[in-house]
This record gives structure tokens, sequence and C-alpha cells, in this order.
């Protein structure tokens, strides 16, 4: 990482890490988005959040108490390929994103603030928007390219007669041209938000 990421980042990378009681030299051999993603989920469980508390995880143990079967869109495995795939330019540019996230806390609390309202307007216009923009790669590899296979899937399931009851995904895989609701009213489907 120290000779990949500018002054300026190594400088910054610094004391976040030392929050999480780590040092550069523990992650400098690590891949950048390994570190991004150490920085995005550490603080949260720092500040009480828990796995078990997220909303998949209520799914699948509601799902596991009752007779209903419970699918995933794709596996761990699958996402840990998918963050092991992108090329070097853009994992870096993640782990940039997520330093300055880190240091500048104030930047993203209005996208925050959305989600947490439901504001999927907000979050399209402030967030995807600019990914999509900015981050063009980023944002085909873990959102465009992501719905477009999990919409292929859905559509196969619906066809099959047997039923969708609940389809769980982020808030971001619902917005926009390229998003899951977007794409099911492309393939004839009636698409209505229930809030």
């Amino acid at each position: 990482l120290r000779q990949k990421l500018l002054p300026s980042e190594i400088a910054a990378l610094g004391p976040l890490l030392a929050s999480q009681k780590l040092d550069l030299g523990e992650v400098d051999h690590l891949r950048p988005w390994v570190t991004a993603l150490t920085l995005s989920v550490t603080p949260m469980l720092d500040r009480g959040y828990k796995v078990e508390s997220g909303v998949d995880t209520a799914v699948a143990r509601a799902t596991h108490a009752s007779p209903k079967r419970l699918r995933t869109f794709e596996s761990l495995e699958r996402q840990a390929q998918m963050f092991a795939a992108m090329p070097e330019p853009v994992e870096l540019q993640y782990l940039a994103d997520v330093i300055k996230e880190r240091t500048e806390p104030s930047a993203g609390a209005p996208m925050q603030k959305a989600w947490a309202a439901g504001d999927l307007a907000a979050l399209g216009e402030g967030l995807l928007a600019v990914m999509k923009t900015t981050r063009p790669q980023f944002y085909d590899l873990f959102l465009k390219d992501r719905n477009q296979a999990w919409a292929e899937t859905l559509g196969a399931e619906m066809a099959s007669g047997e039923g969708v009851q609940l389809v769980n995904v982020g808030a971001l895989h619902m917005l926009g041209e390229d998003g899951l609701p977007a794409l099911m009213r492309a393939r004839g489907y009636t698409v209505t938000r229930i809030q």
C-alpha cells in the first residue's frame, strides 16, 4: 500500500488504522479492497452494530424457523471473488474513497440520513448518480452487473410458478435505470413500491 497510495492517503490511513489497533505494517501487504473493507466495517462494530442484528441475518433466522426455503443470489465466496477481480486502479480508488469518508465523516452524513429515512430519491441523486459518473467501473461491477444477473434469476424464479415471497437486497440495488425495479419492469412485471 505504501507504494500505491498517495502520501496524503498514507498519512490519513495511519491514524485510522491506529484507531482500530492496527498499524500500516499489518496491512501494507494486503490488497487495497481488504483494507477498505476493514476500515468500513470495524467502526460500525465499534459503535455497537452487530452482524446478527442486520436485515440479512434477521431474514435468514426467520426463514430457518419456518418451512420456507432460503436461497441467495450470490454466495460469500462469489462476493469475495468480485472484490478480488477489481482492477487495481478501481481497488485503489475504493480505498481512497473509504479513507476520505472516514477522515471527513460529515461527507457521508446526508447519505446515511437518506438511507435511514428510506429516501431513495436522495440516495439516487446523491450517491448513485455520483458513483455512476465518477466511479463507472465500480458502479458496473457492484451494481449494474449484479442487478442484471439478479433480475435474470428473479425472472426465472417468478416464471417457474413457485412464487417469490421476499427478495432482500440493499437500497442502492433499487435505484435508477439499472436498479432491480426498472429491470423487472423492462421484463414486463408490475412493480409497486410499498413502504
